[in-house]
């Protein structure tokens, strides 16, 4: 995943991982449960609370706000600095 400091909706970032096949109709599983996991694991941390706003933020900076905003191939790297 790629974030950003600019918030996207976090529905549209997750189905990425579903490839061209895309989720249901619902936008709750990918057709073809292809990357199933990355797209629930998506969901899972980029979801807002209580449907406010278009994402959740995955990471923080000091003051500074990171979302979602590409799926990726890559696994999350923290690194203390």
């Amino acid at each position: 995943m790629t974030v950003s400091t600019i918030a996207t909706p976090y529905l549209d970032v997750c189905i990425e991982y579903c490839g061209q096949e895309g989720a249901n109709e619902e936008k709750t599983m990918c057709i073809n449960e292809i990357n199933q996991k990355e797209f629930e694991n998506c969901v899972s941390i980029s979801k807002p609370e209580n449907c406010i706003g278009y994402s959740m933020p995955v990471a923080v900076l000091d003051t500074t706000y990171y979302y979602p905003n590409a799926a990726g191939t890559g696994s999350c790297v923290y690194k203390e600095c």
